[in-house]
């Protein structure tokens, strides 16, 4: 960037510490599938991407941690929170009707139930290298405890009638008619709506239609969507009188409606409960987060857990960013029935947590719908990584190595390729900040950092990342620093040096898998480094 100091600008996303991002906490009936991969992914390169850059703050621009920053450093103890720069919190949603169907299929307590598919999802996790936390579980006494305590604070709003309507199983919601395409929900295409008909307890949701929520997305193209569901949503179910699997309503004989209780958990996570002990803390916790979901979750996330938030003086989410739908290689919606899903976890063993996790953040519109391609997959990676990054790095370690210990500058040496991440440049005479190249990259890599920092958009950051390695890649090969006789050598040398380590944030993010490699072992005397290997 062309200032070090401007690292978190007034206009990001987020401009303090205390960064809190939450994934949505998915339904347990069944398996991962690729749309949690992509959302996961996305939550943990940003999680990683902030707290690389502010760790590059604060130790001047030198050092750049390995990926491993904050695993298990998410504390809870005596309801004190001590939270990296940016915290990651994820989770699974356990009640509900058909996950107590599911249990029952499977000849199980619904609890048992739930916790073999937490270890499901944990291990989800490890393999596509998430890095989360806090892992939540809406099945725990905590959660319980506060989902009860919250709805006592708010009982003096709440109201008793009759409800009849469409009820869609798979969203675990009522459909209003615009909801409704074909008598079908169009999440659920398939999926059998019910007519349920039963007393419930409403949350008034119409009470909260006045809120300003015009600047809780990321990406406005769902503004004017959200702005029709505002207008045309009545008032909320929260309660269920024929659910054998949820949370009991203490002062009834019915059980919380998962889409109010499982909400909460983005507060009840960073500390929030009734006793407001811990309120400030857990305030500023909560001032900069970032909650990811999917357009089919936008009502939820971007109104009803506002309003449900606003009933008890809690701010909103500080922004919420709404990603598309995964769709088919022909641009059809996935679907067990016409046999076209794509399995993350087999994604993953086949191809490797590299290959996958970049496909999914560069390859794949960050807020648009997608189609997911192995073809392209194979072809982003062997041309990005492979042949563009990868070669970079080889091209300028394997100089480095045959020359053991490399004079740069007349003030120092290069000890091993292990000093490209620990080189200041600003501090040798050699870079030349004014050359017409430096200045370029400089540009570029601002640009890249402004897409992350204010639009929060990882496709087009990756875009411009990749173009910039291409083009020192060329300017490289022309002015040849592996000619030992060439009159800039030195200065080509520190200046692609100077490429690799600021561009090394966005790729170590993007695959985890090697940031060990990178910041740590680059000192092994190797006379040519291979960071990605090519898929065939």
């Amino acid at each position: 960037m062309t200032d070090d100091k401007k690292i978190l600008t007034k206009d990001s996303v987020f401009s303090h510490k205390g960064l809190y991002i939450s994934t949505t906490l998915p339904y347990v009936n069944s398996q991962p599938h690729i749309g949690h991969a992509f959302e996961f992914v996305l939550a943990d390169f940003l999680k990683r991407y902030y707290n690389f850059l502010q760790q590059k703050k604060e130790e001047n621009n030198r050092v750049y941690p390995t990926h491993n920053v904050s695993t298990n450093s998410y504390q809870n103890k005596y309801g004190k929170f001590n939270l990296p720069y940016c915290t990651l919190n994820t989770g699974i949603d356990e009640h509900g009707q058909k996950i107590y169907q599911r249990a029952i299929e499977l000849n199980k307590e619904p609890q048992q139930f739930c916790d073999e598919m937490a270890d499901t999802w944990k291990d989800f996790c490890k393999i596509i290298f998430m890095d989360y936390d806090n892992f939540y579980r809406t099945s725990s006494d905590a959660h319980k405890k506060n989902a009860q305590e919250y709805l006592f604070k708010i009982r003096n709003l709440i109201y008793k009638k009759q409800y009849t309507g469409n009820y869609c199983q798979g969203c675990e919601s009522f459909k209003t008619d615009k909801e409704i395409i074909n008598n079908q929900c169009e999440f659920h295409v398939g999926t059998k709506l019910m007519q349920i008909s039963e007393e419930n307890f409403f949350f008034p949701l119409t009470n909260f239609k006045d809120m300003d929520l015009s600047n809780i997305l990321v990406d406005k193209t769902f503004q004017n969507e959200l702005n029709s569901i505002v207008q045309n949503c009545g008032d909320l179910s929260i309660s269920r009188e024929n659910v054998n699997w949820g949370i009991d309503i203490p002062f009834s004989n019915q059980k919380m409606y998962v889409w109010f209780e499982a909400l909460l958990n983005y507060v009840f996570a960073i500390g929030y409960t009734t006793s407001l002990v811990n309120f400030f803390e857990f305030s500023e916790n909560w001032k900069n987060s970032l909650i990811i979901c999917g357009k089919d979750n936008l009502k939820f996330q971007a109104y009803i857990l506002p309003a449900l938030l606003k009933a008890n003086y809690i701010n909103p989410p500080k922004k919420v960013l709404v990603h598309g739908m995964i769709l088919d290689s022909n641009k059809l919606k996935m679907s067990k029935s016409i046999g076209n899903v794509v399995d993350p976890i087999e994604q993953f063993k086949k191809y490797g947590s590299n290959a996958v996790r970049y496909y999914l953040l560069s390859g794949l519109n960050t807020f648009q719908d997608s189609s997911y391609s192995e073809e392209v997959l194979v072809t982003k990676y062997n041309s990005d990584l492979v042949n563009n990054y990868g070669n970079l790095i080889a091209r300028v370690t394997t100089i480095l190595e045959q020359d053991q210990r490399l004079n740069l500058t007349k003030n120092t040496i290069i000890d091993g390729p292990s000093e490209i991440f620990n080189f200041n440049f600003s501090e040798y005479d050699n870079l030349n900040s004014d050359s017409q190249f430096i200045i370029y990259v400089k540009t570029e890599i601002e640009k890249a950092h402004n897409q992350l920092e204010e639009n929060l958009n990882v496709k087009e950051c990756f875009s411009i990342i990749n173009n910039l390695i291409n083009y020192t890649n060329k300017y490289f090969t022309t002015e040849k620093p592996y000619d030992v006789n060439s009159i800039n050598r030195n200065q080509v040398l520190l200046e692609t040096l100077f490429v690799v380590r600021e561009t090394s944030i966005f790729y170590m993010a993007a695959t985890p898998e090697i940031g060990d490699f990178l910041s740590n072992h680059l000192t092994k005397r190797i006379i040519k480094t291979i960071l990605y290997k090519k898929i065939e």
